[in-house]
């Protein structure tokens, strides 16, 4: 009884303090057609916290809209954390805005009964903007109860199996700072 008590207050505290990683970038393009760019760019972000780097996520869609292309990063880490009916996912985007709808999250995710579910969490047409930490950013955060910003809404107490931060739409995105919870990674490594 005393191990199992133990086992939840330590999963109740990985969920509470979810940490990941945005390290691992992608660029999906099947047909080779060179139109898909996905990096990690250390001068193009906001200044860190600690005001040394400005790491930033260069995101490229040069394809039209109905291209099998896209680019984003996976949020390594997250598998296994229950949902709060509270959380947010969110980023910094460097402006102006493309005319299109962003980036989004594409979560996939285990129901309490077994079932699994997927949910856009975005993109960023959906999402509660405010300014950005420096001029020229804007911050976009998402509710994964708001089914403004959630398609489906995720049910507290679902398991995330997966996380991807995707950008289908065409257009040059600069992202930093994406968030889930209360962690937030401003470059490659562990979200703080």
């Amino acid at each position: 009884m005393i191990a199992v008590a133990s086992l939840a207050a330590a999963a109740s505290a990985f969920a509470q303090n979810a940490k990941f990683t945005a390290s691992r970038t992608f660029e999906f393009d099947p047909d080779k057609s060179g139109t898909a760019v996905a990096y990690w760019d250390r001068t193009a972000g906001e200044l860190d916290s600690s005001g040394n780097t400005r790491f930033g996520l260069r995101l490229e869609k040069n394809a039209p809209i109905n291209a099998n292309v896209s680019v984003g990063c996976v949020l390594d880490g997250l598998k296994g954390v229950a949902v709060l009916n509270t959380d947010t996912f969110s980023f910094d985007m460097q402006d102006p805005n493309n005319a299109q709808d962003g980036p989004r999250f594409n979560v996939s995710y285990t129901l309490p009964d077994g079932t699994t579910g997927f949910s856009f969490v975005g993109g960023s047409a959906n999402a509660a903007q405010s300014a950005g930490q420096e001029a020229g950013w804007r911050h976009y955060t998402l509710s994964v109860s708001n089914p403004a910003h959630a398609f489906p809404p995720i049910p507290a107490g679902a398991v995330l199996e997966q996380v991807v931060f995707i950008c289908d739409n065409p257009g040059k995105y600069v992202i930093d700072n994406i968030g889930f919870r209360n962690g937030v990674a401003g470059k490659p490594g562990s979200s703080n």
